[in-house]
């Protein structure tokens, strides 16, 4: 089963592609959230002009992660992606079984995606060999 490991492409039309950077944490998000599902997919980390000529089109802006669907069909935001992967593949779950659970997921994904990114971009920004990385 390919997980999206890079330098590997699966067969055509056999799962997914995502379209994001190794320094993107929210493509980080996406890719984790395919591999526990264990969805083929294909893992693209796209130049200038594939996000101006290929992303763009498809979601209206030049952003990432975006994930093509075997349809053809675009969805991009990393939170409505893995919100559609769980529906489509419910095993296994990545949504906890009670709704006081689900309400504190929710809002751990919440600060997560909206206030740890400070955080993060602190630590790959301030740190000189972070910095050189990314």
């Amino acid at each position: 089963v390919f997980l999206g490991v890079r330098g590997a492409m699966p067969a055509a039309g056999s799962g997914p592609e995502l379209f994001g950077w190794l320094v993107s944490p929210y493509t980080a998000k996406v890719r984790a959230m395919l591999a526990y599902k264990r969805v083929p997919f294909t893992d693209t980390e796209p130049s200038l002009l594939g996000l101006l000529f290929k992303v763009k089109p498809a979601v209206g802006r030049v952003i990432m992660p975006t994930l093509r669907r075997e349809d053809g069909s675009w969805q991009q935001d990393s939170a409505l992606i893995c919100d559609e992967l769980e529906r489509q593949h419910p095993l296994p779950s990545t949504t906890p079984p009670g709704p006081a659970q689900r309400l504190a997921s929710s809002l751990l994904e919440l600060y997560g995606d909206e206030w740890l990114t400070m955080l993060a971009l602190h630590f790959r920004w301030d740190v000189p060999g972070n910095a050189a990385w990314a």
